[in-house]
């Protein structure tokens, strides 16, 4: 009973962590990301503290391979880490030396940089594990999937209230944080960064899209089936309404993946047994959609696409961000198979952009280029092991969805599509922006990613779990 309570505990505390981690903007600030590295601790521990009590559990039942990959990446972070060669001061551009470990052996060109990113990735890493565990029962999977599709939903209506109100910042934020022109085209909702908003938007929305067909499907009362309504219409007008054109380029993706995917079935069998009741309940929300948007006004998004438009004709669409990911990718080599340490990226970037002269200027913190970042900050072995364990949990998740289940059919054909449709869509995201370099969106990452792999090791543990019908 105490091994059951603690595992419930911790459980519980990754669900409260899911909604802190994009209210508390985005965890993109140093003091959230401290919390929220504190809350996954906590979490953590409470879990492990099960075991000794006989709570040994699912764990048991994780994968032999996510246990190996993710055992090697932590060895490997800790080691570049604890055997940095120097710190990085960047307000005269000096690496101060330190002894290391081992002088002869790699190491992080950083000691600051690579501990802070180690300690946030190795608690990523275990909320995964965590979420393994629990992906493996339906009524916890069931809890997560309403947890990201109504926290998503809640950032939406943020977003959507602030354009609406003209809001010149975060409404709770005072303008003299940054400047007033460069801030008011860049943030959304909780997020500084319109494109990091987009990006947890769209790991929310196939959750919440989801959530709405399972409402159609089931006999659900009338009061709840509205609220899902609502939060597919709030995601609909945040997408317009956010200027980050990769985030409203993926968004249309994901929503024809999800008419095309999970709800193919359910439209056809509503459209051929009610059609002019569903003919006209998609027309009223079209309309009101329409004119929510012409009310709020549609300025600042056709100048994006304007612009967008405009530097298509020139070739400068990208600009400076090209320059920076060509810089990028010319230090990979220099990076080789261990790379310059977790987190190290904005410490090593300014020496390999000496040739753009003034065509690139500023600090660049991310590049806006995901895999290339990973590169340079954990070499060829690393970025290996991270790719089997998105790329393998995804590719678990799509062999697991083409295995039909007996029970559990609403999550196995809506959230399992709905994790898949959201992995795409930041896979594609990483490959112009940086959404997985931001703490709230690894998190959500490591959630869907657990699911994937927990999923799997169900059905492959031998155990067959009890699953409800429809849950």
């Amino acid at each position: 009973m105490v091994a059951r309570a603690l595992i419930e505990l911790s459980r519980w505390a990754l669900l409260a962590l899911l909604v802190f981690a994009p209210w508390a903007f985005g965890s993109t600030r140093l003091w959230a990301i401290d919390w929220l590295n504190v809350g996954l601790a906590a979490a953590l521990a409470v879990r492990l503290l099960a075991i000794p009590f006989g709570g040994m559990g699912g764990l048991r039942d994780l994968p032999r391979l996510l246990l190996s990959v993710v055992g090697a990446i932590l060895a490997l972070g800790w080691w570049m880490t604890l055997n940095a060669r120097a710190v990085y001061d960047p307000d005269v551009s000096i690496f101060a030396p330190l002894p290391g470990l081992a002088g002869f052996a790699p190491g992080a060109v950083d000691s600051a940089l690579a501990l802070a990113a180690m300690i946030r990735l190795s608690l990523v890493l275990g909320a995964l594990l965590l979420t393994c565990e629990m992906g493996a029962e339906s009524e916890w999977r069931l809890r997560l999937w309403t947890t990201i599709a109504l926290t998503g939903a809640s950032i939406a209506a943020l977003g959507v209230v602030q354009r609406a109100a003209a809001a010149p910042t975060i409404f709770w934020e005072a303008p003299s944080v940054r400047g007033p022109d460069s801030y008011s085209k860049s943030f959304f909702a909780t997020y500084y960064y319109h494109a990091n908003a987009g990006a947890f938007l769209n790991l929310c929305l196939p959750a919440a899209g989801a959530a709405l067909l399972r409402a159609f499907s089931r006999r659900t009362p009338p009061l709840l089936l509205a609220m899902w309504i609502a939060s597919g219409a709030g995601f609909a007008l945040a997408s317009v309404m956010n200027t980050s054109r990769a985030g409203q380029i993926i968004a249309g993706a994901l929503a024809v993946g999800l008419i095309l995917w999970p709800a193919r079935g359910l439209l056809a069998f509503t459209w051929m047994r009610q059609r002019r009741t569903l003919a006209w309940g998609l027309g009223t929300v079209t309309l009101v959609l329409l004119m929510v948007i012409l009310a709020i006004g549609l300025q600042v998004q056709i100048g994006r696409w304007q612009e967008t438009v405009r530097q298509l004709g020139t070739g400068s669409l990208l600009g400076t961000r090209l320059l920076a990911q060509s810089a990028g990718v010319s230090a990979v080599p220099d990076a080789g198979v261990f790379g310059f340490g977790p987190g190290c990226f904005q410490a090593i970037f300014p020496y390999y952009t000496d040739f753009l002269g003034d065509r690139i200027d500023g600090i660049w913190r991310y590049l806006h280029a995901d895999y290339v970042q990973t590169l340079l900050e954990w070499g060829i072995l690393g970025t290996a092991l991270w790719s089997i364990i998105f790329f393998g949990g995804f590719a678990r998740g799509v062999k697991h969805y083409r295995t039909p289940e007996a029970g559990g059919a609403s999550q196995h054909d809506l959230l399992l599509p709905a994790v898949l449709l959201a992995l795409a869509g930041v896979a594609v995201h990483a490959l112009v922006d940086f959404p997985l370099q931001i703490a709230s969106i690894q998190l959500y990452v490591a959630v869907y990613l657990g699911l994937c792999w927990g999923w799997i090791a169900t059905k492959t543990s031998g155990r067959r779990r009890r699953h409800r019908a429809i849950v």
